[in-house]
């Protein structure tokens, strides 16, 4: 019956007469418009087209349901290629025995943190933060992620990634501004052969409302999760980086 209100709050079927005790009396005619709403919902139409090709279909002119089924069978092609690709993703995920609650690309650099000796608190900390990273960054952001922890690993460079994770953490809320200073050059040391991974269009653009937005998700993060000697360090390091990559583009731009 629930059903039957909502086709008829729809439009689909029409208000039935009433009997003296309030109740619904449908017709033959509605039992066979019914059977007909169901069949088209079984092919596959929404209830926001069968309302159209029925009256296609009741026309004098049923040209348009060619079109209709057309447009229905390159929906129904678009659904079962989706599908496909969500098997493909979930046989990947099992193979490679991959966290299925992150973004499957980045869920595969977690797995590569931890092939790679990240120790468990830090490898829960990565995971958080491909979890907000898979939420808030562009599809450019994303690639130029994925392709500075790739070069990390065919560079040889990921031993020295994982470091970095324990210098960070190391720091005291107290660190003395040598101290801080050392670790944001042994940062830097470990990614300046990784600044051609780096997209300069990423890191100069004016910054969308949506980007705001996810930097100040992303500090909200670190303020939780590093105690304030730590943070200043993450930001003096992107800050370098930043002027390291924009740097370099300035450079080649140079007329030699």
């Amino acid at each position: 019956m629930r059903t039957l209100r909502h086709y008829r709050s729809i439009g689909l079927l029409p208000e039935p007469n009433r009997s003296d005790n309030g109740y619904c009396e449908y017709t033959l005619d509605d039992l066979l418009r019914l059977l007909r709403i169901k069949h088209l919902a079984a092919l596959g139409f929404s209830l926001d087209d069968i309302g159209g090709m029925l009256a296609t279909l009741d026309s004098d002119d049923r040209s348009k349901a060619t079109d209709l089924l057309d447009e229905l069978d390159r929906s129904l092609v678009d659904q079962i290629e989706r599908l496909e690709q969500k098997r493909r993703t979930l046989a990947f995920v099992r193979a490679k025995e991959l966290d299925a609650d992150i973004p499957v690309r980045l869920a595969a650099i977690v797995d590569m943190l931890k092939n790679h000796g990240l120790p468990e608190d830090a490898l829960n900390s990565e995971r958080d933060v491909m979890l907000l990273a898979g939420a808030v960054l562009s599809e450019n952001d994303l690639d130029e992620t994925e392709r500075v922890y790739r070069a990390l690993v065919e560079r040889g460079l990921i031993d020295d990634y994982v470091k970095i994770n324990g210098w960070i953490m190391d720091l005291p809320p107290d660190a003395t501004e040598k101290d801080k200073s050392a670790v944001v050059e042994r940062i830097i040391e470990v990614m300046e052969p990784l600044l051609d991974c780096f997209d300069p269009a990423n890191w100069d653009e004016e910054p969308t409302e949506a980007g705001l937005q996810s930097e100040a998700l992303l500090r909200q993060y670190q303020a939780q999760s590093l105690n304030p000697a730590q943070q200043e360090v993450s930001d003096r390091t992107i800050a370098r980086i930043e002027k390291l990559v924009l740097g370099k583009r300035e450079q080649a731009g140079r007329p030699q």
